[in-house]
């Protein structure tokens, strides 16, 4: 991301967390949209990302960082063509975009089951492992229909396995990377809530003890008032 891209999207993560009452300066809002996306993020991971910062940083974390892996949605990188001729221009990367996240047609969407089997008809005589890898993929994509997941099949055919192998890789690099970023989010906003409870109870015991002094030193002058009369 440029660093344009990088200010506009710190500034409507500002924006959301504001409205739900958690103050974060433009820098750390740059601060986290960099260290948490490589790429421009989704509305939906801009999402997720707000949920995740305005949860409890209390009792409800845990629960959040189990719950983060299936949550998080990273924008897949756009697949390149093998070409012995010369290096893929920009162009041709953003042509050979695979999946394009959009409406989906309810009911006609391809279940789990149905991109399984497509896979292991399209690459039947590849090792187990690789087509689990490739499973694992295809399931994070969004397909409007079965002809969307073909096409998506048959350009991944298309490639040398190990382009192939390196894209899927470079996929769930991606993912670890974004949930690694988010939970040392969570855990330094676990470490400034815990902190600001301790200041918050060091401060009230300050004050109460104070409150305690004065009470006793009016009680004491009081006694000694009416022992003179």
């Amino acid at each position: 991301m440029t660093k344009e891209d990088v200010n506009i999207f710190a500034k409507r993560l500002q924006s959301r967390l504001s409205k739900k009452g958690v103050k974060l300066s433009l820098s750390e809002c740059r601060e986290t949209i960099q260290s948490t996306f490589t790429e421009a993020p989704t509305g939906d991971e801009l999402t997720c990302l707000v949920n995740t910062l305005t949860g409890s940083v209390e009792q409800e974390v845990v629960t959040e960082l189990t719950t983060i892996p299936t949550e998080l949605t990273v924008e897949s990188s756009s697949c390149e063509k093998v070409i012995s001729t010369g290096p893929v221009t920009t162009e041709e990367s953003e042509g050979s975009e695979l999946v394009v996240n959009g409406s989906v047609a309810l009911g006609s969407t391809p279940q789990q089951a149905t991109i399984k089997q497509k896979i292991e008809e399209n690459f039947l005589g590849e090792p187990s492992p690789i087509k689990e890898k490739i499973l694992t993929y295809a399931t994070e994509q969004t397909f409007r229909d079965t002809e969307e997941l073909n096409s998506f099949l048959t350009e991944l055919r298309g490639m040398e396995l190990n382009v192939l192998c390196q894209v899927v890789d470079n996929h769930h690099r991606r993912r670890t990377e974004a949930f690694d970023s988010v939970t040392e989010i969570i855990d330094k906003q676990v470490e400034a809530g815990l902190e600001r409870q301790k200041k918050f109870q060091r401060d009230y015991r300050q004050q109460l003890n104070q409150f305690s002094s004065q009470m006793q030193e009016r009680f004491r002058q009081g006694g000694l008032a009416q022992n003179v009369v």
